[in-house]
C-alpha cells in the first residue's frame, strides 16, 4: 500500500489548506486536490496508522465525518475513501491486493465524468467501471474521446497521475581548499 487519501465531505478548499501544517507533521508529504482530498504518500510506511493519525488530526479539526481509503493507485484510494456503499461504513478502507477487482463493481459516476459523457455512458448500458473497463480503449477514444479514454484509465486502475513531485537527489559533491606552505 503506498497512498492514502482522506476524503473530507463538503470542506472547502482554504480550510483543508490550513490543516496541511499539523498534518505535515504525520507523514512527510501531501498534496491537497480538489472536492475535499488530501493525498498522504505513505511509501515504505505504515499506511493504516498514518491514515488513523490523519483522520484523528482532521476530526479535532472540525471534520469529524472524514474517510480514509488505502490502496496501490491514487484512484483506488479515492474510491475507497468516498464509497458509501458499504455498512457499516468503516472509518478507513484498505484495499486488498487487486485495485482494478475493487474499482469494478462501482458506479461510473464515482469517476466523475462530465455530464454530457455520463449521459452517453448510460445511453450505451456503461453503468459500472467494470463494465467501461472491459471495453476496448480504441472504441473508447473514437466514441467517447479523450475524456472517455482518461476514464477508461481510471475504470482500470491505471492512474498515471503524480500526485507528489520527485524528491530532490543529494549529489556527491567536492571540496578543495588550496593552502601555500612555506619553509
Amino acid at each position: 500500500m503506498s497512498v492514502v487519501c482522506v476524503a473530507v465531505p463538503n470542506a472547502p478548499a482554504e480550510k483543508l489548506s490550513r490543516l496541511a501544517p499539523s498534518l505535515l507533521e504525520i507523514v512527510p508529504r501531501l498534496s491537497l486536490g480538489g472536492r475535499g482530498v488530501i493525498w498522504a504518500d505513505a511509501r515504505s510506511l505504515a499506511a493504516r496508522e498514518i491514515a488513523d493519525s490523519l483522520l484523528d488530526s482532521v476530526a479535532e479539526s472540525g471534520f469529524p465525518r472524514a474517510r480514509a481509503g488505502i490502496a496501490l493507485t491514487p484512484v483506488a484510494a479515492e474510491l475507497a475513501a468516498r464509497t458509501k456503499s458499504l455498512r457499516p461504513m468503516p472509518r478507513v478502507m484498505s484495499v486488498a491486493a487487486d485495485d482494478a477487482k475493487f474499482i469494478a463493481p462501482l458506479a461510473i459516476e464515482l469517476l466523475n465524468p462530465s455530464d454530457q459523457l455520463f449521459g452517453m455512458l448510460l445511453a450505451v448500458g456503461i453503468e459500472t467501471c467494470g463494465d467501461l473497463a472491459a471495453l476496448d480503449h480504441q472504441a473508447i477514444e473514437v466514441r467517447f474521446g479523450s475524456e472517455g479514454s482518461r476514464l477508461w484509465h481510471l475504470a482500470r486502475a491505471d492512474d498515471k497521475r503524480r500526485l507528489f513531485a520527485e524528491m530532490p537527489r543529494n549529489l556527491p559533491s567536492a571540496s578543495f581548499e588550496w593552502v601555500e606552505y612555506t619553509l
